[in-house]
């Protein structure tokens, strides 16, 4: 069975399709994807193209399921991490120990 899309996920593309592919697909998948932005959510997605939450995430799984998007936890990007100057306490410590 193809992956779930719960509404608390948050998709990203992977690429853009070109227009003659997109003009295929169907309206609800054409309207979301101008709106896929890596940020918002399915349901997020959902209210900003004004597209039902259950057929936002049925149009999501089938983009999802041909390779289109990947979808991520709102909080996996969430954080930023960045070294301080005690980092070299950190380093000056374990060459102590290392010693021995």
């Amino acid at each position: 069975p193809p992956p779930k899309v719960a509404e608390h996920l948050v998709p990203a593309l992977l690429a853009r399709p070109d227009a003659p592919t997109a003009s295929t697909w169907d309206l609800t998948v054409r309207r979301l994807l101008g709106a896929i932005d890596g940020v918002r959510s399915v349901s997020a997605l959902a209210a900003a193209c004004a597209v039902d939450v259950p057929l936002a995430q049925r149009a999501l799984q089938a983009l999802l399921v041909a390779g289109w998007i990947l979808l991520t936890e709102p909080f996996a990007f969430a954080h930023a991490y960045a070294a301080t100057p005690r980092l070299r306490l950190l380093f000056a410590s374990s060459s102590r120990m290392a010693d021995r």
